[in-house]
């Protein structure tokens, strides 16, 4: 799961960073 995300943040730069805020938002 940690690798999906890193590649995600690697390949979405900082739309990933704000995509993963706004989850953490929805499921705190």
């Amino acid at each position: 799961m940690f690798d999906f995300i890193t590649n995600f943040l690697e390949k979405s730069g900082y739309l990933g960073v704000f995509a993963l805020m706004a989850l953490e938002n929805i499921f705190p």
